[in-house]
């Protein structure tokens, strides 16, 4: 005769499935939901569509109350218990998809000439949007962007890694208007340039100095926090703030903090960076914002404080923009990465950097030339533009970093999403620890002519 010994390991088991037994035998306990949808259902798109700004939609039916493993009585929620099933892979999950998803997106080709350099072509960008609803209040957004024709890129005869990177990946609960959550790959709210950096919005092809080196523009980065919106009469107040990974210890003249931006997947410490933006709107002219930025950028608890202030305004044909961004640094080197990383140079960190610009957008027609266009080309615009800008990513020294920049442009939309820029722009740096910026009236400027077009899509 064989005898069997149960370890704790076969009693556990054996519990498990005795449990299992009685709550299949207790009616209704563990009832599956009607696996199969009406077709009407799966085509039903949720609500009137994606929207930005999700408002509750006081005519839905929320569905009634359902006790834990009870049937789902009604057709949406159990679409929605079948793409969360463990039973089912997910080519049925996909299946089962009723919400609505838009996908959209836009792109910019460029090409551009200055002295002393070959003129080149640059397909600098591609991006796709994804936007979908799940529920009235739940949405979710993707920017997935491919740079310079993705990977592998070829730069000065050698194949390197190109970029195809997520910008841009959130899923949103909104609690109430003035409350979303929000977690994922975030869009820092770091000045109203990096959350409204997109080609075709933007009348001049190159992003300003301050913010593509003090600030890197596009700024995304992992975390999680809030955002909502205030409606006061004509006024509007918005926010954002979130708890990031944060920037880390590669601070560096030249490039700023650009080299700094963090992993979407590890901190190189325990401390996370917090960065919020508030702005007022008095009407649907004007708007003012103040951003401020601090975190620990190494594993000595060394920290970076950053502040900007910005500034739109819509005056009929004209608008302004502008921005101010400051850094504050503790004293420290290129350190905190892993022991034998090649990142840790110990080389110092600028304490200092600061950077701006100015500029103005003056939007008219040319009558007289519109009548020869087609009739839907009737509403075609031109734009002359003048930037203004500065950035100095170390501030105790003077030295080719510190770069001046006048740009004047000129740009034409035959329609909205669709536009070619041109631009002349006149450069001048501290090379030599001489002043040659545009103020100094022993201005050394470099000429450079950018050309591009740029679609929504």
């Amino acid at each position: 005769m064989v005898r069997v010994k149960f370890t704790p390991a076969h009693r556990c088991l054996r519990a498990i499935l005795l449990a299992a037994w009685l709550l299949a035998a207790v009616p209704g306990w563990a009832a599956e939901p009607d696996a199969a949808v009406s077709p009407a259902v799966a085509a039903t798109p949720a609500g009137s569509g994606p929207a930005l700004e999700l408002e509750p939609d006081d005519g839905a039916v929320m569905p009634p109350s359902v006790g834990v493993g009870q049937p789902n009585d009604n057709d949406a929620r159990a679409a929605m218990y079948r793409r969360t099933s463990l039973l089912d892979n997910i080519a049925s999950k996909l299946g089962a998809v009723h919400n609505k998803t838009t996908v959209g997106g836009y792109g910019e080709h460029e090409f551009v000439r200055e002295r002393g350099r070959d003129s080149y072509f640059n397909a600098h960008r591609y991006v796709l949007f994804f936007y979908s609803q799940i529920h009235p209040r739940i949405t979710t957004s993707t920017e997935f962007e491919i740079e310079f024709g993705g990977s592998p890129a070829k730069r000065d005869g050698q194949q390197q890694a190109g970029e195809a990177i997520l910008e841009f990946s959130v899923v949103d609960f909104m609690v109430t208007h003035w409350l979303t959550l929000r977690a994922g790959i975030i869009l820092v709210p770091f000045g109203a340039y990096n959350l409204r950096h997109d080609a075709p919005t933007q009348d001049l092809t190159e992003r300003p100095l301050a913010l593509t080196t003090i600030t890197p523009s596009t700024w995304f980065e992992t975390g999680a926090g809030a955002l909502g919106k205030i409606e006061l009469g004509e006024q509007t107040v918005s926010y954002e703030v979130y708890a990031i990974n944060g920037l880390d210890a590669k601070l560096a003249d030249g490039l700023g903090t650009k080299g700094a931006v963090g992993s979407k997947g590890e901190d190189n410490n325990d401390d996370k960076g917090l960065v919020g933006r508030l702005a007022w709107a008095p009407n649907l002219k004007w708007e003012f914002a103040a951003s401020g930025y601090t975190g620990a950028y190494d594993d000595q608890r060394r920290r970076i404080h950053m502040l900007s202030a910005d500034l739109t305004a819509r005056l009929g044909r004209v608008e302004f923009q502008g921005e101010y961004v400051r850094a504050f640094i503790d004293r420290g080197y290129v350190q905190g990465f892993s022991a034998g990383s090649p990142a840790n140079t110990r080389v110092p960190v600028p304490t200092g950097m600061q950077g701006w610009y100015l500029q103005s957008n003056v939007h008219f027609t040319v009558p007289w030339l519109w009548q020869y266009l087609p009739a839907d080309l009737s509403d075609s615009v031109m734009t002359a533009i003048l930037r203004v800008e500065q950035a100095d990513t170390d501030m105790a020294v003077r030295n080719h970093h510190d770069v001046d920049k006048l740009t004047v442009g000129l740009n034409y939309r035959p329609i909205e999403g669709y536009v070619w820029k041109n631009e002349l722009q006149l450069v001048s740096n501290g090379a030599g620890g001489v002043r040659h910026d545009l103020f100094s009236g022993n201005w050394e400027f470099t000429p450079k002519y950018v050309t591009s077009v740029a679609f929504l899509f």
